[in-house]
């Protein structure tokens, strides 16, 4: 019905709307490998490409970047993390950012790269603030501390780093405990 809409523009923002109010329950009631949620989140993109800029392609991209790596495809994931961070920079947006550099972190972790995996990781754990990064935890699902604390104790393990992974582990528990995350 979205095509029966004559503005372009009114066409275009609504179906913008329609395609992200889809990942949520396409990812809740089939998960993140759900081929539909990619196939909704590069729609999304598409269609955020073709008009002014519009703070939902924060949303696509995350998806885009949650289907890839969950479904181990890390070209994709790195493009979409790259997307994402170049996007919250140009835009300004500072937690986008602690999120587009924990995004680089996961991606560079699975191919291997752990130093660099490692900055990317403190990078985000560096710009987060609380008290303006809670809302994006309420949007991306996850608490950008907790997660990006997680994956640096993961990096520091694989990098043979044990003592300070643990350390940085612990005090992700108790993050976790004290956030009732």
């Amino acid at each position: 019905l979205v095509e029966q809409i004559a503005d372009p523009d009114a066409r275009r923002n609504l179906e913008i709307s329609l395609q992200a109010s889809l990942i949520g329950p396409y990812t809740a009631t089939s998960g993140a490998t759900y081929e539909k949620v990619l196939t909704c989140c590069q729609r999304g993109l598409l269609l955020c490409r073709e008009g002014p800029p519009n703070p939902l392609v924060f949303a696509f991209l995350f998806g885009q970047f949650t289907h890839s790596i969950c479904r181990a495809n890390m070209a994709l994931a790195g493009t979409s993390a790259d997307l994402f961070l170049s996007a919250a920079t140009k835009a300004n947006y500072d937690s986008g950012k602690v999120i587009g550099h924990r995004l680089a972190g996961m991606v560079l972790a699975g191919r291997g790269k752990l130093d660099e995996a490692i900055a990317a990781l403190r990078t985000s754990l560096d710009l987060y603030v609380p008290e303006r990064d809670e809302a994006a935890t309420h949007v991306f699902g996850q608490n950008a501390q907790v997660h990006s604390s997680s994956l640096l104790s993961f990096a520091l393990i694989h990098a043979g780093r044990i003592e300070e992974a643990l350390r940085v582990g612990s005090a992700t528990l108790a993050s976790i405990d004290e956030l009732k995350h």
